[in-house]
């Protein structure tokens, strides 16, 4: 990139005219304009705008025809040597390509965050089924989205709701989508965002239009303070075939035990299957929980089809109760044939989202730190997969050059808890940091412990069945289920959490349970490692 005078003499000194051929005069530089963007609005591969730095040449850029988006610079002419000008793409000419030798963010790391917000499951899958979720602005509790899927176009996208009746009406919008299949199957997606709720009151609703209603659902408005104790449901690899856990979910949300649901990757197995069929019916299982408790989800690996690798809404952060969540993608550590792009920038905007929670100010409000991803950095099955690997991706980085590793960033950044699944079983691990138990005390080991702790919850059920486990694990594995089951946690205080592993095959029996208690929460440094 060239973000100063001083790269933009070099280059137009080292690649002037007395280097290289004249039939190909001119030289791009990289940035390319905004899509729907203003005039001056460009942008680099990576992300970095050029507002700081430019050198247009008198009279441009001009967008002759509509048709000039891309950049060159000037070095055939030394009257105007160095100067830019905006050009069609599609032009033959000589480049400048940049290898990046380091990691660091090219530019101000604010920008990553246009790439990392909040919503629910893609809208690749939307089947003829009723979802809850926050809005993307997840600090405004006055609002929910309503998301919901039909066969056929309707005459409006509305829902009727209220505290004890109907008694208000919003509409929003529908957009037409077509699965990725063999068979572009042809679904239609509704979306309405309910305003000027009220936290922490509960509400009834139904959705559709006068072609037709959904069964009447409710919900609670998500407070945004943090001084509550939120109740959530996580698990992971959950899909149609042998959902075992599904109706004890069902029964305990519909019951109120929860005020959200955590689905930490592997969705219906899968939801492209037979032109999304299964994924249709997976949505409809899913529901009677979705429709009651925003049901938030991350991407693991069955979610590959139709490029998952792309960056979309893949990461996100919220803050619930005394806690500030955050969720991100394994997955583009291991679907590099999607581009490397969405990987750096997923790994900047974690630093940039975890740099403001450790802000004083809002660790005071928020303490607890919260990671949720798919594949996790540890785990001791005897499956080969990439966690049973001394040095796997995830904890340590890309192959060969080590970099983009998570597991120094959470551990320096303070993290408290790592929530992972992909394993088809329960793991515990004790507080855990590089190979190393950072246990509190012998006798209290989750009392103030020196490291995050790490929980794999992975085995809601699905048609691959249960992963098994090494005969003699490593000292920092803990605890190790192989029931079908899901993992509850309670954010109680700024100090007290606690985390159950609920066993399905035991009629709902609590075969786990821990009590994770700290009495300050902040950065760490490596050297407390030692």
């Amino acid at each position: 990139m060239v973000k100063s005078k001083r790269p933009n003499s070099h280059i137009q000194n080292d690649f002037n005219d007395d280097i290289y051929n004249h039939n190909k005069p001119q030289l791009w530089i990289g940035p390319k304009r905004v899509p729907f963007g203003g005039l001056k609005d460009f942008q680099y591969r990576s992300g970095c705008g050029i507002k700081d730095y430019n050198r247009w040449h008198k009279g441009q850029p001009n967008d002759h025809d509509n048709n000039e988006d891309c950049v060159y610079m000037v070095i055939d002419d030394y009257k105007f040597l160095g100067q830019w000008d905006d050009y069609p793409c599609d032009t033959e000419m000589y480049y400048i390509c940049q290898f990046v030798l380091d990691l660091r963010p090219p530019c101000n790391q604010t920008n990553y965050n246009l790439f990392g917000y909040n919503e629910t499951i893609g809208e690749r899958y939307r089947p003829l089924s009723t979802n809850t979720v926050p809005p993307k602005n997840i600090t405004d509790s006055t609002q929910m989205v309503i998301t919901w899927t039909t066969f056929n176009a309707t005459n409006a996208s509305t829902v009727e709701f209220g505290t004890k009746s109907l008694s208000q009406s919003m509409t929003g919008f529908s957009t037409q989508f077509t699965d990725g299949g063999n068979e572009k199957r042809i679904l239609y997606i509704h979306r309405v965002v309910l305003t000027r709720l009220t936290p922490g009151t509960a509400y009834i609703y139904h959705c559709g239009s006068t072609d037709g209603w959904s069964p009447m659902f409710r919900f609670t408005a998500m407070r945004n303070d943090s001084d509550w104790s939120p109740r959530i449901a996580i698990f992971g690899d959950l899909g149609n075939e042998n959902a075992q856990s599904i109706p004890r979910l069902q029964e305990e949300v519909q019951r109120g035990l929860y005020d959200t649901v955590f689905h930490i990757g592997d969705f219906a197995y899968d939801m492209d299957s037979d032109n999304a069929r299964v994924g249709d019916e997976f949505m409809r299982q899913i529901e009677s929980i979705a429709a009651y408790v925003p049901y938030q989800v991350c991407p693991g690996n069955h979610e590959y089809k139709y490029g998952s690798g792309l960056m979309n809404n893949h990461y996100y952060s919220l803050n619930i109760g005394p806690a500030h969540v955050i969720s991100f993608s394994t997955e583009f550590y291991y679907f590099l044939q999607y581009g490397w792009k969405q990987l750096l920038y997923q790994y900047y905007w974690l630093i940039n989202d975890l740099k403001e929670a450790n802000k004083p100010e809002n660790r005071a409000l928020r303490p607890w730190i919260i990671t949720l991803g798919h594949r996790p950095m540890y785990c001791s099955t005897d499956d080969r997969d990439d966690c049973t690997h001394k040095q796997s991706i995830i904890r340590k980085g890309l192959p060969i050059v080590h970099t983009l590793g998570l597991e120094d960033l959470f551990y320096e950044s303070g993290v408290d808890l790592e929530v992972w699944a992909h394993e088809h079983v329960y793991e515990r691990m004790w507080p855990l940091y590089n190979l190393t138990v950072r246990n509190g005390s012998q006798s209290h080991p989750y009392t103030n412990p020196t490291a995050p702790v790490h929980i794999i919850t992975g085995s809601a059920g699905c048609n691959e069945r249960h992963d098994s486990f090494v005969k003699n694990p490593p000292e920092w594995s803990a605890v190790r289920i192989s029931d079908y089951g899901y993992t509850r946690l309670h954010i109680i205080n700024a100090s007290h959490l606690s985390l159950e592993q609920v066993s399905d095959d035991q009629n709902g029996k609590i075969v786990d349970k821990i009590m994770l208690i700290k009495d300050s929460h902040g950065i760490r440094h490596k050297k407390d490692s030692c």
